[in-house]
């Protein structure tokens, strides 16, 4: 194996490693998006179930807290679907980046793979000019 084709091996196994790097960190995120989102749906289930309530009559009291719980909830609600949002928009980010690693990581390889062919060309063909030709001896 050449020098070339070598470095170009170690290339693509770094290539490889930062791959697996940054889909363990997709995994990551994904599973904290998902995390948000289910939140986020138990959430508005409850201030639906909340504002949809038919009941008796309530004190003043009683209902500025039922209020003011609500709006606890909505601002939760709104924190969560914010960090959904930045969650999706890191995964979209993570995913151009594996693809990026992947390429290079394929780029890498062919030219090894290349590289340890011409090597081996190479050396066949010196093997070749360096053998005595066989002629006809008469």
């Amino acid at each position: 194996m050449t020098q070339r084709a070598r470095m170009l091996e170690l290339m693509s196994r770094r290539e490889k490693a930062a791959l697996a790097g940054a889909s363990r960190e997709l995994a990551v995120i994904e599973e904290r998006r998902v995390a948000a989102e289910s939140a986020l749906e138990r959430l508005e289930l409850l201030l639906n179930e909340r504002s949809h309530q038919l009941g008796a009559p309530v004190s003043v009291a009683s209902l500025r807290a039922d209020t003011h719980l609500s709006g606890r909830i909505a601002q939760e609600a709104q924190r969560i679907r914010s960090s959904k949002d930045e969650l999706t928009r890191l995964a979209d980010e993570q995913k151009v980046t594996l693809s990026r690693h992947d390429i290079k990581t394929r780029r890498y390889t062919d030219a090894a793979q290349d590289a340890r062919r011409t090597s081996v060309e190479e050396r066949d063909a010196r093997a070749a000019a360096a053998m005595p030709s066989q002629g006809r001896s008469n």
